[in-house]
C-alpha cells in the first residue's frame, strides 16, 4: 500500500509479515506439491520461490541499491498470491497473473538473494530463476506451447 497522499516508495513489508509468508511458503509447498504439479510452471515457480529463502536469505535481503522497496514489496506480493492461489494461476478465474515489477527488478532481488548463500546454491538458484523466467513472465502456458 501507498501512504496516504500518494508518492514515494511503499513502506516495506514488517519483518514479523515477511517471516509469516516465509513459514507459509514452507507449509504450502509441503501441503500441495501434488496441486503444483500439475502444471510444470507452477513447479518451477514455486521451487524457485522456496528455494529464495533457504539459508536465511529472505531475512537479510533488504530494499538497498538496485532493489527498491516497491519492488521488494512487489516480489512479495507475487509472493503470497502464489501460494495463495497454489500456483501463478488466479484460483478464481484461471486467469494467469505476472508479478507486478520487470523481469529484470526480480532477477536483481534473486541475485540479491542469492549474495547470501554458499555458491553452490546460489548458482542452482539462478539457474533456477533462468528455467522458470519465462513461465513467470510469459502469459502463454507451456501446454499452449506444446506441439500437437
Amino acid at each position: 500500500r501507498r501512504p496516504p497522499g500518494g508518492g514515494g516508495e511503499a513502506p516495506l513489508m514488517a519483518v514479523e509479515t515477511r517471516r509469516a509468508i516465509r513459514r507459509q511458503s514452507s507449509e504450502l509447498w509441503q501441503q500441495h506439491q501434488g496441486v503444483l504439479s500439475a502444471t510444470p510452471e507452477s513447479s518451477r515457480i514455486g521451487e524457485l520461490l522456496l528455494r529464495a529463502w533457504d539459508h536465511g536469505a529472505f531475512e537479510q535481503v533488504r530494499a538497498e541499491g538496485a532493489v527498491t522497496k516497491d519492488a521488494l514489496n512487489q516480489f512479495h506480493v507475487y509472493l503470497v498470491r502464489f501460494w495463495d492461489n497454489c500456483g501463478n494461476r488466479d484460483a478464481a478465474t484461471g486467469l494467469k497473473f505476472v508479478p507486478g515489477l520487470s523481469r529484470k527488478a526480480f532477477e536483481t532481488i534473486l541475485y540479491r538473494h542469492a549474495s547470501y548463500m554458499p555458491r553452490k546454491d546460489a548458482r542452482h538458484l539462478l539457474e533456477l530463476f533462468d528455467n522458470a523466467a519465462g513461465c513467470i513472465y510469459g502469459m502463454e502456458t507451456e501446454s499452449a506451447r506444446a506441439p500437437t
